[in-house]
Protein backbone atom coordinates (compact mmCIF):
# COMPACT_ATOMS: atom_id res chain seq x y z
CA UNK A 1 0.00 0.00 0.00
CA UNK A 2 1.39 2.90 -1.54
CA UNK A 3 -0.05 6.73 -0.09
CA UNK A 4 1.87 9.37 -1.27
CA UNK A 5 1.26 13.77 -1.61
CA UNK A 6 -0.21 16.32 0.00
CA UNK A 7 -3.36 13.83 0.45
CA UNK A 8 -5.54 12.85 3.87
CA UNK A 9 -7.13 9.01 3.43
CA UNK A 10 -9.71 8.39 5.99
CA UNK A 11 -11.02 5.13 6.77
CA UNK A 12 -14.03 4.90 9.37
CA UNK A 13 -14.76 1.84 10.80
CA UNK A 14 -18.45 2.96 11.36
CA UNK A 15 -19.15 2.18 7.72
CA UNK A 16 -18.51 -1.26 7.86
CA UNK A 17 -22.17 -2.43 9.03
CA UNK A 18 -20.93 -6.23 10.58
CA UNK A 19 -22.59 -7.66 13.06
CA UNK A 20 -20.36 -8.25 16.49
CA UNK A 21 -21.25 -10.10 19.26
CA UNK A 22 -24.49 -7.99 20.75
CA UNK A 23 -25.98 -7.67 17.07
CA UNK A 24 -24.85 -3.86 17.10
CA UNK A 25 -20.88 -3.41 17.19
CA UNK A 26 -19.80 -2.31 13.92
CA UNK A 27 -16.33 -4.66 13.55
CA UNK A 28 -14.67 -2.79 10.50
CA UNK A 29 -11.71 -2.16 12.35
CA UNK A 30 -8.39 -1.52 10.04
CA UNK A 31 -5.72 -4.80 10.22
CA UNK A 32 -3.36 -6.16 8.39
CA UNK A 33 -2.06 -9.39 8.75
CA UNK A 34 1.29 -11.08 8.08
CA UNK A 35 1.77 -14.37 6.57
CA UNK A 36 4.60 -16.27 7.66
CA UNK A 37 5.58 -17.87 3.97
CA UNK A 38 6.15 -13.94 2.63
CA UNK A 39 8.26 -12.31 4.99
CA UNK A 40 8.51 -8.68 5.05
CA UNK A 41 5.03 -8.25 3.93
CA UNK A 42 2.59 -6.79 3.74
CA UNK A 43 4.24 -2.97 3.78
CA UNK A 44 2.68 0.28 3.89
CA UNK A 45 4.34 2.98 3.33
CA UNK A 46 3.30 6.64 3.83
CA UNK A 47 5.10 9.77 2.31
CA UNK A 48 5.51 13.34 1.02
CA UNK A 49 2.79 14.55 3.52
CA UNK A 50 0.39 12.32 3.53
CA UNK A 51 -1.93 11.27 6.02
CA UNK A 52 -3.55 8.04 6.85
CA UNK A 53 -6.32 8.23 9.89
CA UNK A 54 -8.42 5.44 11.34
CA UNK A 55 -11.59 6.90 13.34
CA UNK A 56 -13.83 6.10 15.82
CA UNK A 57 -17.23 8.28 15.24
CA UNK A 58 -20.61 8.39 16.37
CA UNK A 59 -21.89 4.61 16.05
CA UNK A 60 -18.92 3.42 16.89
CA UNK A 61 -18.25 1.01 19.85
CA UNK A 62 -17.44 2.90 23.36
CA UNK A 63 -14.24 1.72 23.62
CA UNK A 64 -13.03 2.75 20.49
CA UNK A 65 -12.21 0.50 17.54
CA UNK A 66 -9.33 -1.17 17.89
CA UNK A 67 -6.48 -1.56 14.79
CA UNK A 68 -4.48 -4.67 14.33
CA UNK A 69 -1.04 -3.11 13.07
CA UNK A 70 0.49 -6.71 11.64
CA UNK A 71 2.13 -5.64 8.89
CA UNK A 72 5.39 -6.64 7.98
CA UNK A 73 6.39 -3.07 7.50
CA UNK A 74 4.76 0.63 8.17
CA UNK A 75 6.99 3.24 6.85
CA UNK A 76 5.80 6.48 7.41
CA UNK A 77 8.39 8.74 6.15
CA UNK A 78 7.20 13.11 6.27
CA UNK A 79 3.93 11.36 6.66
CA UNK A 80 1.62 11.30 9.33
CA UNK A 81 -0.67 7.77 10.68
CA UNK A 82 -3.33 8.84 13.05
CA UNK A 83 -6.32 7.38 14.81
CA UNK A 84 -8.93 9.67 16.34
CA UNK A 85 -11.89 9.48 18.74
CA UNK A 86 -15.08 11.11 19.22
CA UNK A 87 -15.05 12.77 22.51
CA UNK A 88 -17.54 15.14 22.45
CA UNK A 89 -20.14 11.76 21.83
CA UNK A 90 -18.53 9.67 24.15
CA UNK A 91 -16.09 7.61 21.92
CA UNK A 92 -12.44 7.28 22.14
CA UNK A 93 -9.64 5.92 19.59
CA UNK A 94 -9.35 2.57 21.22
CA UNK A 95 -6.46 0.24 20.59
CA UNK A 96 -3.67 0.28 18.58
CA UNK A 97 -2.12 -2.98 18.36
CA UNK A 98 1.17 -3.66 17.09
CA UNK A 99 1.79 -7.19 16.92
CA UNK A 100 -1.80 -8.45 17.74
CA UNK A 101 -3.10 -11.74 18.55
CA UNK A 102 -3.46 -14.74 15.48
CA UNK A 103 -0.50 -14.29 14.04
CA UNK A 104 2.28 -16.71 13.01
CA UNK A 105 5.04 -17.79 15.22
CA UNK A 106 8.66 -16.10 14.72
CA UNK A 107 6.60 -12.80 13.27
CA UNK A 108 9.03 -10.01 12.80
CA UNK A 109 7.12 -6.37 12.36
CA UNK A 110 8.77 -2.68 12.09
CA UNK A 111 7.35 0.69 11.96
CA UNK A 112 9.95 3.18 10.92
CA UNK A 113 9.53 7.52 11.76
CA UNK A 114 11.61 9.41 9.32
CA UNK A 115 11.99 13.00 7.69
CA UNK A 116 9.29 14.33 10.56
CA UNK A 117 6.92 11.36 10.13
CA UNK A 118 4.58 10.77 13.32
CA UNK A 119 2.05 8.75 14.93
CA UNK A 120 -0.64 10.98 16.57
CA UNK A 121 -3.03 8.02 18.80
CA UNK A 122 -5.76 9.52 20.47
CA UNK A 123 -6.20 5.67 22.25
CA UNK A 124 -3.67 3.47 23.93
CA UNK A 125 -0.96 2.20 22.42
CA UNK A 126 0.32 -1.47 23.03
CA UNK A 127 3.27 -3.52 21.62
CA UNK A 128 1.63 -7.13 22.29
CA UNK A 129 -1.00 -8.46 23.23
CA UNK A 130 -2.58 -10.47 26.05
CA UNK A 131 -5.61 -13.71 25.46
CA UNK A 132 -6.78 -16.05 27.24
CA UNK A 133 -6.10 -18.69 24.91
CA UNK A 134 -3.04 -19.96 22.81
CA UNK A 135 -4.12 -18.38 19.96
CA UNK A 136 -5.45 -15.03 21.68
CA UNK A 137 -1.53 -13.91 23.03
CA UNK A 138 1.04 -12.99 21.03
CA UNK A 139 3.09 -15.83 19.07
CA UNK A 140 5.79 -17.37 19.74
CA UNK A 141 9.20 -15.41 19.48
CA UNK A 142 7.34 -12.40 18.04
CA UNK A 143 9.48 -9.24 17.57
CA UNK A 144 7.73 -5.55 16.78
CA UNK A 145 10.73 -2.75 16.68
CA UNK A 146 9.81 0.94 15.49
CA UNK A 147 12.72 3.02 14.45
CA UNK A 148 12.89 6.61 15.00
CA UNK A 149 15.11 8.75 13.03
CA UNK A 150 13.59 12.26 13.37
CA UNK A 151 10.08 11.41 14.20
CA UNK A 152 6.89 11.81 16.39
CA UNK A 153 5.38 9.99 18.65
CA UNK A 154 2.34 11.82 20.53
CA UNK A 155 0.11 9.45 23.02
CA UNK A 156 -1.62 11.15 24.53
CA UNK A 157 -5.66 10.45 25.78
CA UNK A 158 -4.87 6.69 26.39
CA UNK A 159 -6.83 6.63 29.65
CA UNK A 160 -9.65 8.30 28.40
CA UNK A 161 -11.27 4.72 28.47
CA UNK A 162 -10.51 1.29 30.05
CA UNK A 163 -9.85 -1.24 27.47
CA UNK A 164 -9.99 -5.07 28.52
CA UNK A 165 -8.35 -7.41 26.17
CA UNK A 166 -8.88 -10.71 27.68
CA UNK A 167 -9.31 -10.21 31.45
CA UNK A 168 -6.32 -7.56 31.14
CA UNK A 169 -7.53 -4.30 32.03
CA UNK A 170 -5.28 -1.20 30.77
CA UNK A 171 -5.97 2.53 30.93
CA UNK A 172 -2.56 3.35 29.52
CA UNK A 173 -1.11 5.41 26.87
CA UNK A 174 1.79 3.28 26.13
CA UNK A 175 1.54 -0.94 27.20
CA UNK A 176 4.25 -3.27 26.64
CA UNK A 177 2.59 -6.62 26.83
CA UNK A 178 4.40 -9.70 27.58
CA UNK A 179 2.39 -12.81 27.33
CA UNK A 180 1.24 -15.10 29.48
CA UNK A 181 2.86 -18.28 28.30
CA UNK A 182 -0.12 -20.65 27.27
CA UNK A 183 2.76 -21.79 24.60
CA UNK A 184 4.61 -23.34 27.56
CA UNK A 185 7.66 -21.25 27.04
CA UNK A 186 9.10 -20.45 30.60
CA UNK A 187 10.75 -16.76 29.84
CA UNK A 188 8.86 -13.91 27.79
CA UNK A 189 9.43 -14.84 23.66
CA UNK A 190 8.91 -11.55 22.72
CA UNK A 191 10.91 -8.62 21.65
CA UNK A 192 9.76 -5.15 22.01
CA UNK A 193 12.03 -1.97 21.46
CA UNK A 194 11.57 1.61 20.43
CA UNK A 195 15.10 2.38 18.42
CA UNK A 196 16.14 6.12 18.34
CA UNK A 197 18.67 6.55 15.12
CA UNK A 198 18.78 10.07 15.18
CA UNK A 199 16.06 13.09 16.33
CA UNK A 200 12.79 12.56 17.77
CA UNK A 201 10.52 12.44 21.01
CA UNK A 202 7.54 10.68 22.18
CA UNK A 203 5.16 11.72 24.47
CA UNK A 204 2.36 10.38 26.97
CA UNK A 205 0.30 12.13 29.11
CA UNK A 206 -0.63 11.44 32.96
CA UNK A 207 -4.31 10.56 34.60
CA UNK A 208 -7.26 12.18 32.88
CA UNK A 209 -9.00 13.58 35.74
CA UNK A 210 -12.13 11.96 34.05
CA UNK A 211 -12.38 9.82 32.26
CA UNK A 212 -15.58 8.89 29.88
CA UNK A 213 -15.71 5.70 31.27
CA UNK A 214 -15.53 7.26 34.88
CA UNK A 215 -13.29 4.22 36.44
CA UNK A 216 -10.08 5.23 37.35
CA UNK A 217 -9.63 1.19 39.49
CA UNK A 218 -5.90 0.74 37.52
CA UNK A 219 -4.64 3.81 37.74
CA UNK A 220 -3.99 5.98 34.39
CA UNK A 221 -2.26 7.60 31.55
CA UNK A 222 1.64 6.97 31.13
CA UNK A 223 3.59 3.67 30.47
CA UNK A 224 2.37 0.16 31.67
CA UNK A 225 4.80 -3.11 31.36
CA UNK A 226 2.74 -5.89 32.03
CA UNK A 227 3.93 -9.72 32.24
CA UNK A 228 3.20 -12.59 33.87
CA UNK A 229 5.85 -15.62 33.35
CA UNK A 230 5.28 -17.14 36.75
CA UNK A 231 2.00 -18.98 36.22
CA UNK A 232 -0.34 -19.76 33.19
CA UNK A 233 -3.09 -17.07 32.99
CA UNK A 234 -3.30 -13.73 31.41
CA UNK A 235 -0.63 -10.91 31.76
CA UNK A 236 -1.28 -8.79 34.24
CA UNK A 237 0.67 -5.53 35.86
CA UNK A 238 1.11 -7.14 39.29
CA UNK A 239 2.77 -4.58 41.59
CA UNK A 240 2.69 -2.16 38.46
CA UNK A 241 -0.78 -1.47 38.32
CA UNK A 242 -0.58 1.72 39.77
CA UNK A 243 3.34 3.12 38.58
CA UNK A 244 3.72 4.84 36.37
CA UNK A 245 6.86 3.37 34.39
CA UNK A 246 9.46 6.02 33.41
CA UNK A 247 11.36 6.23 30.20
CA UNK A 248 14.49 4.90 32.34
CA UNK A 249 12.73 2.16 33.23
CA UNK A 250 12.08 1.53 29.41
CA UNK A 251 15.95 2.31 29.09
CA UNK A 252 17.07 -0.83 31.67
CA UNK A 253 14.54 -3.02 30.48
CA UNK A 254 16.38 -2.66 27.13
CA UNK A 255 12.83 -1.87 25.60
CA UNK A 256 14.34 2.24 24.87
CA UNK A 257 17.40 1.88 22.89
CA UNK A 258 19.66 4.39 21.13
CA UNK A 259 21.36 2.89 17.68
CA UNK A 260 20.65 -0.40 19.63
CA UNK A 261 22.11 0.27 22.73
CA UNK A 262 20.55 0.41 25.88
CA UNK A 263 20.56 -0.03 29.66
CA UNK A 264 21.36 -3.94 28.92
CA UNK A 265 24.85 -2.83 27.50
CA UNK A 266 26.13 -1.25 29.84
CA UNK A 267 25.18 2.31 28.47
CA UNK A 268 24.22 6.15 30.46
CA UNK A 269 20.47 6.97 29.59
CA UNK A 270 21.51 10.50 29.95
CA UNK A 271 23.83 10.25 27.36
CA UNK A 272 21.23 9.82 24.50
CA UNK A 273 18.42 11.51 25.95
CA UNK A 274 16.45 14.24 28.23
CA UNK A 275 12.75 13.77 29.74
CA UNK A 276 10.34 16.79 30.06
CA UNK A 277 7.92 16.55 33.00
CA UNK A 278 7.75 13.45 35.35
CA UNK A 279 6.09 9.93 35.00
CA UNK A 280 2.03 10.98 35.56
CA UNK A 281 2.71 14.21 34.58
CA UNK A 282 0.69 15.80 31.50
CA UNK A 283 3.08 16.12 28.49
CA UNK A 284 5.72 13.86 29.82
CA UNK A 285 8.43 13.61 26.90
CA UNK A 286 11.18 12.08 25.93
CA UNK A 287 13.99 13.85 23.43
CA UNK A 288 16.44 12.14 21.57
CA UNK A 289 19.83 14.04 21.83
CA UNK A 290 20.75 11.83 18.50
CA UNK A 291 22.25 13.61 15.64
CA UNK A 292 20.50 13.28 12.08
CA UNK A 293 22.71 10.53 10.65
CA UNK A 294 24.81 10.81 7.25
CA UNK A 295 22.55 9.83 3.96
CA UNK A 296 22.34 6.18 3.46
CA UNK A 297 21.29 3.17 1.58
CA UNK A 298 20.97 0.63 4.25
CA UNK A 299 17.34 0.55 4.00
CA UNK A 300 17.87 -0.01 0.52
CA UNK A 301 20.23 -2.45 1.10
CA UNK A 302 23.36 -1.48 0.75
CA UNK A 303 25.12 -2.82 3.93
CA UNK A 304 28.87 -2.01 3.46
CA UNK A 305 28.03 1.68 3.01
CA UNK A 306 30.14 1.90 -0.02
CA UNK A 307 27.36 4.07 -2.07
CA UNK A 308 25.91 1.03 -4.22
CA UNK A 309 23.55 -1.74 -3.69
CA UNK A 310 25.13 -5.02 -5.40
CA UNK A 311 26.62 -8.63 -4.49
CA UNK A 312 28.86 -7.69 -1.83
CA UNK A 313 26.04 -6.76 0.14
CA UNK A 314 24.19 -9.96 -0.39
CA UNK A 315 27.33 -11.95 0.93
CA UNK A 316 27.57 -9.84 4.08
CA UNK A 317 23.80 -10.23 4.72
CA UNK A 318 24.33 -13.78 4.19
CA UNK A 319 27.38 -14.30 6.39
CA UNK A 320 25.62 -12.28 9.29
CA UNK A 321 22.12 -13.49 8.85
CA UNK A 322 20.41 -14.42 12.35
CA UNK A 323 22.77 -11.99 14.31
CA UNK A 324 21.24 -9.74 16.88
CA UNK A 325 24.90 -8.19 17.45
CA UNK A 326 25.87 -6.95 13.96
CA UNK A 327 23.45 -5.15 12.40
CA UNK A 328 24.84 -3.73 9.53
CA UNK A 329 22.32 -6.05 6.80
CA UNK A 330 19.49 -4.20 9.32
CA UNK A 331 17.93 -3.19 6.43
CA UNK A 332 14.36 -2.81 7.99
CA UNK A 333 15.35 -2.16 11.16
CA UNK A 334 14.21 -5.11 13.29
CA UNK A 335 17.77 -5.05 15.24
CA UNK A 336 17.72 -9.24 13.69
CA UNK A 337 19.40 -9.71 10.17
CA UNK A 338 16.10 -12.07 9.23
CA UNK A 339 14.55 -12.44 5.29
CA UNK A 340 13.23 -9.06 5.47
CA UNK A 341 16.58 -7.53 5.10
CA UNK A 342 17.10 -10.24 1.98
CA UNK A 343 14.07 -8.14 -0.02
CA UNK A 344 15.29 -5.10 1.16
CA UNK A 345 18.68 -5.93 -0.83
CA UNK A 346 17.11 -7.73 -3.51
CA UNK A 347 14.75 -4.66 -4.83
CA UNK A 348 17.59 -2.37 -5.13
CA UNK A 349 20.26 -4.40 -6.59
CA UNK A 350 22.21 -1.64 -8.50
CA UNK A 351 21.05 1.29 -6.47
CA UNK A 352 23.20 4.50 -7.04
CA UNK A 353 24.13 7.27 -4.42
CA UNK A 354 21.33 9.16 -2.95
CA UNK A 355 20.38 12.34 -4.33
CA UNK A 356 22.03 11.25 -7.96
CA UNK A 357 17.95 11.41 -9.07
CA UNK A 358 17.76 7.77 -10.34
CA UNK A 359 14.94 5.09 -8.91
CA UNK A 360 16.10 3.06 -6.53
CA UNK A 361 12.61 0.16 -7.03
CA UNK A 362 13.81 -1.28 -10.10
CA UNK A 363 14.17 -4.80 -9.33
CA UNK A 364 16.94 -7.16 -10.95
CA UNK A 365 17.53 -10.75 -10.59
CA UNK A 366 18.95 -11.85 -7.80
CA UNK A 367 22.16 -14.60 -7.28
CA UNK A 368 20.57 -18.03 -8.63
CA UNK A 369 21.18 -19.81 -5.39
CA UNK A 370 18.42 -18.12 -3.54
CA UNK A 371 14.66 -17.97 -4.99
CA UNK A 372 12.17 -15.99 -2.98
CA UNK A 373 8.70 -14.90 -4.36
CA UNK A 374 7.06 -12.06 -2.29
CA UNK A 375 3.57 -11.53 -2.16
CA UNK A 376 2.17 -8.42 -0.45
CA UNK A 377 -1.06 -9.88 1.80
CA UNK A 378 -3.69 -8.20 3.69
CA UNK A 379 -5.64 -10.53 5.41
CA UNK A 380 -9.45 -9.53 7.40
CA UNK A 381 -10.23 -10.79 10.21
CA UNK A 382 -13.88 -10.86 11.25
CA UNK A 383 -14.24 -10.71 14.76
CA UNK A 384 -12.28 -8.82 17.49
CA UNK A 385 -11.49 -10.26 20.98
CA UNK A 386 -12.91 -8.60 23.89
Amino acid sequence: MYISGPVTVSYNPNNQFLSGDDGLDRFGDFRFSSDAAFPGTPTVNLSNGAILEHKTSFGGDADGMWSRLDMGELNIDNATFRRTGDRANGFVGGAGIFSSFNEHANAVKVITLTNGGRIDNDGQWWFGVSGSTAAGENPANTRAVMTINNGHLDLRGGDAYELDNDNLPLRADLAFIYDWKADADPTNDEFFAINFTGPGDITVQGDEAAPLDGDTSTGGGGIRVATNTAVSGPSNYGSDASIQRSYQDLWNMGILRANSKSGLTGDNFNTYFTTTNLPGQANYKLTSLLPSPPPSLKNKGDYNNDGVVNAADYVLWRKTMGSTTNLQADGNGSLNIDAADYIHWKYNYGAPPPGSGSDLTAAVPEPGTIMLMLVGLSTVWVFKRR
